[in-house]
């Protein structure tokens, strides 16, 4: 199989269901134009879609698969998360061996793809870590949210989307590993005047950033900072994606484990 949009379903088996937020996060793996909520072919037996930032942009992109009959048999969250932990810094890999809920429950991600994941990966010149990450309804923004949220949890990085999909992956009884790069380290924070000017696909409002930067001229070396953070992070995605052979053994792997097919 090559990598390529799906004009329908195919596979003999399901496939693995690879979600990313933002456009930019799937590019590492796939170098044809992205649409939100169009699958793509990516490698052997994954389908992968940008969802948009959040929990329920997250649902609508399974659903969205479902609908097409793409039918998942495991579910990947994949792109970047922010540090709340001190000792994470950007294009640090994080496959966590658990998402903690936002109502403090805790959902499982597949051992045996976390391990295999880790062999591939251990030659390179990357830090891994496998804490927990955190479920966060919205950007955490402030340094002292980041180290309250670190000291009450004991999570090592937040996300948005990733919970959700864990959510998703328990009640279809179906393996769900998560792939994550940091973008923002545990002392850095966001301003919201940054935040205020990107969609939920992470794509820049120019107005609204021009007006920001016309009162707050500072903002440009934030957003200096922040581009070159994401710049790192999607070498490590890059690089995870090319040590796999675009995540072929991860998903055959976890298809392995699933009570689907």
């Amino acid at each position: 199989m090559g990598t390529g949009p799906i004009p329908e379903p195919v596979t003999a088996k399901p496939p693995v269901g690879l979600v990313a937020a933002l456009p930019v996060e799937l590019r590492c793996l796939i170098s044809l134009t992205i649409q939100r909520h169009i699958p793509l072919l990516c490698g052997k037996q994954l389908v992968c879609m940008v969802s948009g930032m959040g929990a329920t942009n997250t649902t609508l992109a399974v659903e969205k698969l479902v609908s097409l009959g793409f039918k998942p048999g495991a579910l990947i969250s994949w792109g970047t998360a922010g540090a709340i932990q001190t000792g994470l810094q950007p294009g640090d890999l994080l496959i966590p061996g658990s998402v903690r809920t936002s109502d403090g429950s805790e959902l499982k991600t597949c051992t045996a793809a976390r391990d295999l994941l880790r062999e591939l990966l251990q030659v390179n010149a990357v830090t891994v870590h496998d804490g927990s990450l955190l479920e966060a309804k919205d950007v955490i923004n402030t340094v002292a949210v980041k180290q309250a949220l670190a000291r009450d949890t004991g999570a090592v990085a937040v996300d948005m989307e990733s919970a959700e999909l864990g959510r998703i992956a328990e009640t279809r009884g179906i393996p769900f590993l998560v792939i994550r790069t940091i973008v923002d380290a545990a002392d850095q924070s966001i301003p919201e005047a940054v935040t205020r000017t990107i969609d939920e696909c992470g794509n820049v409002r120019i107005l609204g950033l021009a007006k920001e930067l016309l009162y707050k001229p500072v903002l440009v070396m934030t957003l200096f900072r922040l581009s070159r953070a994401m710049h790192t992070a999607c070498k490590t995605l890059e690089m995870v994606a090319n040590k796999t052979d675009k995540l072929s053994e991860v998903t055959d792997i976890m298809l392995a484990n699933t009570s689907l097919g």
